[in-house]
């Protein structure tokens, strides 16, 4: 026998924003990486244009406010465990960033009270190139130490009872080839993200304020949920602080 139940469940509105937040994340992301990323590339020709979400940063910038930790010691952890995350990102992808793109995109880490929705990184190739080792030098990395950044580089061990294993044999050959391999070296510009779902746009964060003072763009993105598979996108890009105070 068959025991059917029906029953109307509504949810608080503190719990429905939070799922149409994460409806509009994914939107966005979808769209910026589909249809935004190829018009900018195209218009102001950049080489390539990442997407980050604000999930790739593993150590939250909010962190660094919280009273339990010594703010000297808390603050400069999180932006170096950031500038990590940043550099090897890079080097994964065939790039080295310059000593400017580097400082640029740090001070706009900085100057942050709070962790964007995302970023958007476009880079341009400068036309010069440098050796991996190199790059690995200058940014304090260790060619041990950083396992998935060589995963070209791996070779896989058939073991006596049938199991295989990946890894990297480091002897001097393997080495040699990793720190051989050549980098674009790319300069850059880095735009804030935010995304809206609420139908009451709120621009009063004060960290908005900082990233245009500091000559960063901010990019606003407010999303209309139609259907689960239809949404109205709206698109603000702020080049002046100024700018926030208007509708």
């Amino acid at each position: 026998m068959v025991s059917i139940t029906k029953t109307h469940f509504s949810l608080e509105k503190k719990y429905s924003g939070r799922f149409r937040g994460l409806i509009g994340e994914s939107v966005i992301e979808k769209y910026i990486k589909k249809e935004l990323i190829p018009i900018l590339i195209k218009k102001e020709g950049w080489d390539n244009i990442f997407y980050f979400t604000k999930d790739f940063f593993h150590v939250d910038i909010q962190i660094s406010r919280n009273p339990a930790f010594p703010e000297s010691q808390n603050v400069s952890k999180v932006f170096y465990e950031q500038k990590n995350e940043i550099e090897k990102f890079f080097l994964n992808n065939g790039l080295f960033p310059t000593n400017e793109f580097l400082s640029y995109f740090n001070k706009f880490l900085s100057i942050l009270d709070y962790t964007p929705d995302g970023f958007l990184v476009k880079v341009k190739k400068t036309g010069e190139r440098k050796l991996l080792g190199e790059a690995l030098k200058k940014l304090d990395l260790d060619i041990k130490n950083e396992f998935d950044l060589w995963s070209e580089f791996m070779t896989k061990t058939i073991l006596s009872d049938g199991r295989t294993r990946e890894g990297i044999t480091w002897d001097t050959e393997t080495i040699n080839k990793i720190e051989n391999k050549m980098l674009f070296v790319v300069n850059g510009k880095v735009d804030a993200v935010e995304i809206k779902c609420t139908a009451q746009l709120s621009l009063q964060h004060p960290s908005y304020k900082k990233i245009l003072s500091a000559g960063y763009v901010f990019r606003l993105f407010h999303v209309k949920i139609i259907s689960l598979e239809e949404f109205d996108i709206e698109e603000r890009v702020y080049t002046d602080p100024n700018e926030l105070s208007k509708k």
